[in-house]
Protein backbone atom coordinates (compact mmCIF):
# COMPACT_ATOMS: atom_id res chain seq x y z
CA UNK A 1 0.00 0.00 0.00
CA UNK A 2 2.87 2.51 0.87
CA UNK A 3 4.26 1.51 -2.82
CA UNK A 4 1.83 2.42 -4.25
CA UNK A 5 1.07 5.77 -2.22
CA UNK A 6 4.33 6.71 -3.19
CA UNK A 7 3.94 5.91 -7.08
CA UNK A 8 0.67 7.63 -7.25
CA UNK A 9 2.76 10.66 -5.63
CA UNK A 10 5.53 10.34 -7.87
CA UNK A 11 3.26 10.02 -10.97
CA UNK A 12 1.01 13.64 -9.40
CA UNK A 13 4.62 15.21 -9.36
CA UNK A 14 5.82 14.10 -12.61
CA UNK A 15 2.54 14.93 -13.88
CA UNK A 16 2.41 18.52 -12.64
CA UNK A 17 6.07 19.16 -13.52
CA UNK A 18 5.50 18.58 -17.33
CA UNK A 19 2.49 20.21 -17.30
CA UNK A 20 4.37 23.43 -15.91
CA UNK A 21 7.20 22.76 -18.09
CA UNK A 22 5.15 22.38 -21.66
CA UNK A 23 3.18 26.08 -20.62
CA UNK A 24 6.47 27.49 -20.70
CA UNK A 25 7.47 26.22 -23.35
CA UNK A 26 3.87 27.31 -25.55
CA UNK A 27 4.21 30.71 -23.59
CA UNK A 28 7.61 31.12 -24.95
CA UNK A 29 6.73 31.10 -28.93
CA UNK A 30 4.32 34.03 -28.25
CA UNK A 31 4.53 37.32 -27.19
CA UNK A 32 2.25 38.85 -24.57
CA UNK A 33 0.40 42.01 -25.47
CA UNK A 34 -2.52 43.31 -23.10
CA UNK A 35 -3.95 39.76 -22.94
CA UNK A 36 -3.62 39.18 -26.54
CA UNK A 37 -0.81 36.45 -28.12
CA UNK A 38 0.96 37.15 -30.92
CA UNK A 39 3.32 35.20 -32.83
CA UNK A 40 6.73 35.53 -32.75
CA UNK A 41 8.36 37.02 -36.38
CA UNK A 42 9.45 34.30 -38.82
CA UNK A 43 13.02 33.51 -38.38
CA UNK A 44 14.93 33.26 -41.72
CA UNK A 45 17.92 31.60 -42.20
CA UNK A 46 20.90 33.97 -43.37
CA UNK A 47 23.79 32.15 -45.43
CA UNK A 48 27.27 33.89 -43.88
CA UNK A 49 30.22 33.59 -45.85
CA UNK A 50 33.44 33.01 -44.36
CA UNK A 51 37.05 33.03 -45.73
CA UNK A 52 39.74 31.56 -43.91
CA UNK A 53 42.84 33.98 -43.93
CA UNK A 54 46.33 33.82 -42.48
CA UNK A 55 49.83 36.28 -42.38
CA UNK A 56 48.42 39.08 -41.10
CA UNK A 57 50.80 40.97 -39.03
CA UNK A 58 50.36 43.85 -36.72
CA UNK A 59 53.89 45.54 -35.08
CA UNK A 60 53.58 46.28 -31.70
CA UNK A 61 56.37 48.21 -29.66
CA UNK A 62 58.97 46.03 -26.94
CA UNK A 63 57.34 47.79 -23.93
CA UNK A 64 53.78 46.94 -25.54
CA UNK A 65 51.62 44.07 -24.99
CA UNK A 66 50.82 42.06 -27.32
CA UNK A 67 47.05 40.86 -27.52
CA UNK A 68 46.30 37.20 -28.53
CA UNK A 69 43.45 37.99 -30.57
CA UNK A 70 43.12 41.19 -32.48
CA UNK A 71 40.05 42.19 -35.05
CA UNK A 72 40.95 42.16 -38.80
CA UNK A 73 38.32 43.83 -41.80
CA UNK A 74 38.93 44.44 -45.51
CA UNK A 75 37.24 45.06 -48.46
CA UNK A 76 37.21 43.22 -52.18
CA UNK A 77 34.94 42.71 -54.57
CA UNK A 78 32.41 41.38 -53.02
CA UNK A 79 32.08 43.74 -50.47
CA UNK A 80 33.23 44.26 -46.68
CA UNK A 81 34.82 41.64 -44.56
CA UNK A 82 35.84 41.48 -41.17
CA UNK A 83 36.15 39.03 -37.94
CA UNK A 84 38.63 38.34 -35.34
CA UNK A 85 41.57 36.32 -35.91
CA UNK A 86 44.10 34.43 -33.43
CA UNK A 87 48.02 35.04 -32.83
CA UNK A 88 49.71 31.91 -34.09
CA UNK A 89 53.17 33.59 -34.14
CA UNK A 90 55.31 36.44 -32.46
CA UNK A 91 58.92 37.53 -34.07
CA UNK A 92 61.52 40.07 -32.59
CA UNK A 93 62.04 42.49 -35.48
CA UNK A 94 64.52 44.43 -33.76
CA UNK A 95 63.34 47.30 -32.59
CA UNK A 96 59.82 46.00 -32.40
CA UNK A 97 57.72 42.42 -31.99
CA UNK A 98 55.35 41.94 -35.27
CA UNK A 99 52.60 39.11 -34.22
CA UNK A 100 50.93 37.27 -36.42
CA UNK A 101 47.20 36.16 -36.70
CA UNK A 102 44.90 33.78 -38.68
CA UNK A 103 40.93 33.25 -38.44
CA UNK A 104 38.25 33.42 -40.28
CA UNK A 105 36.40 36.16 -41.50
CA UNK A 106 32.83 36.99 -42.45
CA UNK A 107 30.84 38.93 -45.59
CA UNK A 108 29.40 41.74 -43.82
CA UNK A 109 25.65 42.45 -45.35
Amino acid sequence: MLKVKRAIKCLSVTAILLSTMSGIASAANHVSTTGQSMPQAPITAAVMQKKYVTGITRDFAKDASIPATTLHSFTDARGQWAGVLDRYDIKDMGAYYRAYYQGYVYLED
